[in-house]
């Protein structure tokens, strides 16, 4: 019996889950992170354009992906002295088109952007590269660090350094969406027209092999999609099957999918009939009632991730059903309570904020979004950084920096949504 207890404990990858067994995470931001997340406040505009009257006219940029930043930033006749958040964006274009040049590889191929390596008893192990250009300047990283955990020889995960791991992240910079978007677009209008408004491709996506503990049974994989529309349609994408996609992709396909949307579907036969059987319909568990985030309530996700999933489960949680109020009652929650922030692995969550080029397009009628009750934000002292600017009330881009911040400190790899 005890000979079986210990066999459960180590997992069938041979990693020791033992009583004493510890992961201890830490996020470390680039210098690049860091120093947008001091100036925010100063530099972000209520504008269409994140540009004030005095700065100069944008870089022209081809058609999506046909011409650099760095091939045009030399074109300096052009502008006037300028001062907005999109004009400090584009004086770093070089650091723009490396974090391009990065995710294009990354997510092209993603069994590509991978190293094969034979560990010392022969059989292959798989490691992940950081992505090209990673260095403090760019790319923030998560710092997974082990003790008294014990691995066999041919354990999935193990790094150079043994018990530590360093996964790379996107950067928090500009308005936390693509970066080449509104801010490098030809001219006012091209804006709606450059591509990237929902393109995804930006963002660092867990891959199987940068997880720890290794996804091995009986270790298990929970997708949670709170505002999940369709399968296969969504107003900024359809979320589901690119969750399913991307994430198969990187090896990861998940064992339940969890998904609630509040819009009342006319036709509930043709829901399911989109989704690829039997995976994932054979994991799905839909509720068509909106994600209620009251303690007790029947319809709150969180609940449902305490209930069934375990600390050492890789869960992914989006979150964008465009109600402010709502999701930073989610949000609230998933700071105060450290045991649910130790269930939750990645984070995906669109924030609606007024000081951000989204809010004159798209998102001015965002229910909450003018509620800043007493002024203040629950992101201050959530954080225990001390490079945080001036933050304001919660429907500011400031409050947007410090929640993905703060929830980045606390071990999840929170990513700003489209």
């Amino acid at each position: 019996a005890a000979g079986r207890r210990r066999e459960r404990a180590r997992g069938r990858d041979g990693f020791d889950r033992g009583p004493s067994c510890r992961v201890r995470k830490s996020y470390h931001p680039s210098e690049w992170e860091i120093r947008w997340r001091e100036n925010i406040d100063a530099w972000a505009q209520h504008s269409a354009h994140w540009r004030r009257p005095q700065d100069g006219v944008p870089l022209v940029l081809g058609a999506k992906g046909t011409t650099s930043c760095a091939a045009q930033r030399h074109d300096r006749h052009r502008f006037r002295p300028a001062v907005g958040a999109c004009a400090k964006l584009r004086n770093e274009s070089a650091l723009v088109d490396r974090w391009v040049a990065a995710m294009a590889e990354r997510g092209a191929a993603a069994d590509k952007a991978y190293a094969t390596r034979t560990d010392r008893a022969g059989a292959p192990r798989r490691l992940a590269e950081r992505p090209p250009g990673h260095a403090p300047r760019i790319f923030g990283y998560h710092r997974y660090e082990t003790t008294n955990c014990t691995t066999a020889p041919d354990a999935a995960w193990e790094d150079d350094d043994g018990d530590v791991r360093h996964v790379a992240i996107e950067p928090l910079v500009g308005f936390l969406r693509h970066p080449l978007h509104v801010c490098f677009a030809s001219d006012d209008d091209a804006t709606e027209k450059d591509g990237y408004k929902v393109d995804k491709s930006y963002l660092f996506t867990t891959a199987r092999d940068e997880i720890f503990p290794p996804l091995t049974p009986p270790r298990r994989a929970f997708l949670f999609d709170l505002g999940a529309s369709t399968y296969s349609t969504g107003f900024g994408g359809a979320s589901q099957s690119w969750f399913v996609d991307e994430y198969q992709k990187r090896g990861i396909e998940f064992d339940r999918i969890f998904a609630w949307e509040a819009a009342p579907l006319k036709h509930p036969a043709r829901l399911y009939a989109e989704y690829p059987h039997p995976y994932p319909l054979d994991t799905l568990s839909y509720f068509n009632a909106p994600a209620d985030p009251a303690d007790d309530a029947k319809m709150n996700p969180l609940r449902f991730i305490k209930t069934h999933c375990r600390a050492d489960d890789f869960v992914v949680l989006k979150i964008d059903i465009d109600h402010n109020t709502v999701e930073n009652l989610f949000l609230r929650a998933i700071l105060a309570d450290v045991n649910l922030a130790d269930k939750i692995d990645e984070l995906f969550w669109e924030n609606h904020v007024k000081r951000n080029p989204m809010y004159k397009c798209c998102w001015r009628d965002t229910p909450g979004i003018d509620d800043d009750g007493d002024g203040t934000s629950f992101a201050t002292g959530a954080s225990d950084s001390k490079s945080a600017g001036v933050v304001r009330g919660p429907n500011d881009i400031t409050h947007s920096y410090e929640v993905f911040h703060a929830l980045r400190e606390r071990g999840i790899r929170a990513h700003s949504w489209v």
